[in-house]
């Protein structure tokens, strides 16, 4: 996708429809370079395991663009999730920072902290009462070219649990290359229109967030929703 933000810089990229917040291609690159440095600042480098947890706001996105230009493997959590089950994927994965909305999940990540011995960092998407305001430590540092990182193919950059229906929810490991591969086959088998406009009240920070690479890739632009509401939708 560095090619479709090296270009056009002016056009929107996402729009969130609860706030009227538009992102252009030009503060989607900035920003992405920035969280990716807060990152790394933190010492989350390759093989981290890094949870992410949020409501849909334009944050989980600058994340999920800044873990394609470091080496971090994340792992998606789904924002309806019970706290037990919560828990039991933080220990099962290792996780050992956990990002985070603070407007809804401050509680549950005490807890978590309480109860998870790998959990060492707590990372805000805002003002917090507990851990580090990421958001905050991004605007400390300037925009950097984004450099393309060249990974094993094997190496394995997130972890999405399974839904659990007959047990333990699972881990499912996704390599470099089954992203790739993924990616190419979104791009060839989906019915891209020539204007792509992708409509999204789906979690970000879990299967939502997917979907916008190749958007990206088509030109395209991605309108988000708070959450499912027919009316909105409509």
């Amino acid at each position: 996708d560095l090619h479709s933000l090296s270009h056009d810089l002016d056009r929107p990229v996402v729009s969130f429809n609860d706030t009227g917040r538009v992102v252009t291609a030009r503060e989607f690159r900035d920003v992405i370079s920035c969280y990716a440095q807060a990152l790394r600042a933190k010492g989350l480098n390759k093989g981290a395991r890094v949870g992410l947890i949020a409501r849909n706001r334009p944050e989980v996105l600058f994340i999920h663009g800044a873990v394609a230009f470091t080496e971090i493997c994340i792992v998606p959590l789904h924002p309806m999730g019970s706290l037990d089950d919560i828990a039991y994927m933080v220990e099962d994965a290792h996780i050992e920072a956990m990002i985070f909305d603070p407007a809804y999940y401050q509680d549950m990540v005490r807890t978590l902290q309480q109860r998870a011995p790998y959990l060492k960092h707590l990372l805000a998407l805002g003002p917090t009462d507990i851990g580090e305001d990421l958001a905050a430590l991004a605007e400390g540092f300037a925009p950097q070219p984004l450099v393309p990182l060249h990974p094993d193919p094997e190496e394995i950059i997130r972890l999405s649990y399974s839904g659990g229906t007959t047990g333990k929810s699972k881990a499912i490991m996704l390599s470099s290359r089954g992203f790739l591969t993924m990616l190419d086959i979104l791009l060839k088998e989906w019915e891209w229109p020539g204007e792509v406009r992708q409509l999204i009240c789906s979690p970000l920070s879990h299967a939502g967030g997917v979907v916008f690479i190749p958007t990206l890739l088509k030109q395209g632009s991605m309108v988000v929703l708070a959450g499912f509401d027919p009316t909105a939708v409509l």
